[in-house]
């Protein structure tokens, strides 16, 4: 989680998920709920590797759900698209900021099938030309109270209308959680805006409720998004050359700006032991939810060994050399 921005001037120009048609929403579920009951497909075909944020609202929606493989590298599987159909919604995830599902894609392009870009952990990535419709998730890349934006491609219509403010005790909760880590990045706040945290996304609102003023303001704010990008980038980097031989993604196609840097560990828990009492703190991408069928091995196989250690904005060369050294120690290198 981000420490709340500071962004006083107003942007000249604004960031790439904000130009264009988008409907500004209170989290990327609130987004999701909205685009399938509006446009009520036959079914909802979703990665057999995801969070179980992603599948809640569809499930929630009352949508039939079929889901399509993802091997244990991230590689999505279109002939597992069995009885797509032109009035089906098929969600592809770009994975840590990456591609990963061109061909899932081109099969749902042929089938005349609504494609869902969904670009919660690619919101400084570079947007593919082929997708239909793009949601986006700026919580994870910055410090913001609330926020799901769904970019809609000229031509296709959506409901535009005034949305509710989301529920106010939810997102009273979210905003001091960002104000208490902003406190606590400044060292005058201790560490219980993780509780505040984890009582936000517990309470997390899937109806589809408004983005809040604070986070429309912030996001059209002069916030250093190429900085951020480019910080990013370079701890990615730095991360590779040392651990390149555990890495998801063994290299960083142009326009990608990554999320994390994922590596696969065969014995997870104890090198998340280590680098956790070093005061390092990788999340795990992610446990698989209960409702994917067991055939799809691969991607459960993933999920008991991932771990996403961290590159983002707020970190420099040296931590990320020290990140590599307590991994490598960690995995007995």
């Amino acid at each position: 989680m981000f420490a709340l921005e500071d962004a006083a001037e107003a942007a000249l120009e604004l960031p790439s998920f904000l130009q264009g048609p988008a409907l500004l929403l209170a989290n990327a579920r609130s987004a999701l709920t909205l685009l399938i009951r509006t446009l009520a497909p036959r079914r909802v075909w979703l990665p057999s590797y995801l969070c179980q944020s992603l599948l809640d609202p569809v499930r929630n929606s009352g949508a039939r759900v079929d889901f399509y493989a993802v091997d244990s590298w991230l590689r999505a599987d279109p002939a597992t698209l069995e009885e797509l159909a032109a009035d089906d919604l098929v969600v592809v995830i770009r994975y840590f900021g990456f591609p990963c599902a061109g061909d899932v894609v081109a099969r749902a392009q042929h089938e005349g099938a609504w494609i869902l870009d969904d670009a919660c952990q690619a919101l400084l990535s570079e947007r593919p030309d082929d997708r239909q419709l793009t949601l986006y998730s700026p919580r994870k890349f910055i410090g913001v109270p609330d926020g799901g934006i769904l970019q809609i491609p000229t031509g296709i219509e959506l409901a535009d209308t005034a949305f509710d403010a989301a529920p106010s005790r939810w997102w009273k909760v979210s905003m001091q959680a960002s104000r208490g880590r902003r406190r606590f990045d400044d060292g005058v706040g201790d560490r219980s805006w993780f509780t505040a945290f984890q009582e936000s996304e517990a309470r997390s609102p899937v109806e589809p409720y408004a983005m809040s003023g604070v986070t429309d303001t912030l996001l059209r704010g002069a916030l250093p998004w190429s900085d951020i990008a480019q910080r990013r980038i370079e701890n990615f980097a730095t991360l590779l050359e040392r651990l390149e031989a555990w890495a998801l993604f063994g290299h960083r196609p142009a326009g990608v700006v990554p999320l994390g840097f994922p590596i696969r560990v065969p014995d997870r828990e104890r090198v998340l032991a280590r680098l956790l009492a070093n005061d390092i703190y990788p999340p795990v991408h992610w446990p698989v939810p209960a409702d994917v069928p067991r055939r799809f091995a691969d991607s459960r196989r993933l999920a008991s060994e991932i771990l996403t250690l961290p590159c983002d904005q707020r970190y420099v060369r040296s931590e990320m050399e020290r990140v590599a050294a307590l991994t490598l120690d960690a995995l007995g290198r």
